[in-house]
């Protein structure tokens, strides 16, 4: 059975019948809301998933199929043309993987001018060099989400990290999902990965 083969970090969302199966980590998970039950978090947060989940179906059906705007294609390709079968195929994954480009980009705009690098001076006597320390601004971030999700700017958010704004999420909305993923392991080493420039 899949369902028991699932990693304890994957979350199983079932769009036809609007099941969610959180990560195990997730639903366990006892640093939640503060005054909330874990029932209660738990539940939310699965709301948030499934929310989320059909809005970037919806993207995806809208990319896929422009004049139908559903899962399934009305048109149907002769499984005998193979050549037009694969370029169909091809471009369809090409449509995908640039809805989730442009929605992993819009999820991490704004994290590393949101990060503090704190770095000591190097002391020649002892020839040691300090490790520079990063300290993020959560509450900074949140901000920053909170004015992509009204479609404005700010200017502390560098070029290369400006994604279009189409999925900005707002925290208003998907804030379990945000507190979610500033726990995971992929935001911290994102944010080792910045360079000094990119960080104030």
């Amino acid at each position: 059975n899949i369902l028991s083969t699932l990693p304890s970090d994957v979350t199983l969302v079932d769009l036809d019948v609007g099941r969610v199966i959180l990560a195990s980590v997730f639903a366990n998970d006892k640093k939640s809301t503060e005054g909330a039950s874990d029932e209660v978090v738990t539940g939310a947060l699965r709301s948030q998933v499934l929310f989320l989940a059909e809005s970037l179906g919806g993207a995806f059906g809208a990319a896929l199929y422009r004049n139908s705007w559903c899962s399934d294609s009305p048109l149907q390709v002769n499984p005998n043309h193979k050549d037009i079968l694969a370029k169909q195929m091809k471009s369809n994954f090409s449509e995908v993987l640039t809805i989730c480009k442009d929605f992993v980009s819009e999820l991490v705009a704004g994290i590393h001018p949101c990060c503090l690098w704190i770095e000591e001076k190097h002391d020649p006597e002892t020839n040691i060099t300090t490790v520079p320390a990063v300290i993020f601004d959560e509450d900074r971030f949140f901000h920053i989400k909170n004015l992509r999700a009204e479609g404005r700017y700010l200017p502390l958010i560098e070029k290369s990290d400006m994604a279009n704004g189409q999925f900005s999420l707002s925290l208003d909305q998907f804030d379990l999902i945000f507190e979610t993923f500033l726990r995971t392991q992929c935001l911290s080493s994102y944010i080792s990965g910045g360079n000094k420039e990119s960080m104030l």
